[in-house]
């Protein structure tokens, strides 16, 4: 039986960009939603329609923190992926250097709490930079496979016609500064991080 083949939405892509750009020098996490009905099982396809921003900056001062705040974050998310008809299909993220297009093991072990959540068929997207800059797709896709997030072949992920150059005209307009994760709520709770009704895409 073949992997499942994931297609990214441009809303999904231009949210995990915009989330890379706003914080380029900082590591970054965040929750990729794929429309209910769908089923990633072998030899299907799954697309992913939406991105939630988690963290920027260290986000992990301790284990302890880092499943504390992923369980109580992925919940509110769950809520709100139920009301929408979505759920949770995996995970994106953006290493400090940019150089770095590999799966830091935080961000392993945190993407793997929802591939477990899945069924073992979630997806976990890593920014790169250097792609991004050349007007490539610049999100590594991965799979967990025995044990650990192997990359996965460039047709196992498709993307949505236009989705490098509407991130791109995004970046560009700094569409950015309307853009918020968790960690911003955190600051200041009036801030729709789940939503982000303010990025215009």
């Amino acid at each position: 039986m073949s992997a499942p083949t994931f297609e990214v939405s441009t809303a999904a892509y231009a949210k995990l960009v915009l989330h890379a750009a706003k914080y380029p020098t900082e590591p970054i996490y965040g929750v990729l939603l794929a429309e209910a009905g769908a089923s990633a099982t072998a030899g299907g396809k799954q697309r992913i329609v939406d991105a939630v921003p988690l963290f920027h900056s260290h986000w992990i001062l301790t284990p302890s923190l880092q499943l504390g705040m992923e369980q109580a974050s992925c919940r509110a998310i769950e809520i709100y992926a139920k009301q929408a008809g979505l759920k949770i299909a995996g995970a994106y993220a953006a290493n400090e250097l940019e150089t770095n297009r590999g799966v830091e093991p935080a961000v392993g072990a945190a993407a793997a709490q929802i591939d477990t959540h899945t069924g073992g068929h979630a997806l976990l997207l890593v920014f790169d930079p250097i792609q991004f800059k050349k007007g490539r797709f610049a999100a590594v896709p991965y799979g967990h496979q025995s044990g650990a997030w192997r990359e996965l072949a460039k047709a196992q992920v498709e993307h949505d016609d236009g989705a490098i150059q509407t991130a791109a005209k995004l970046v560009k307009d700094q569409a950015f500064a309307s853009l918020f994760d968790l960690d911003n709520h955190l600051d200041d709770i009036s801030l729709d991080w789940i939503r982000n009704p303010d990025v215009k895409i």
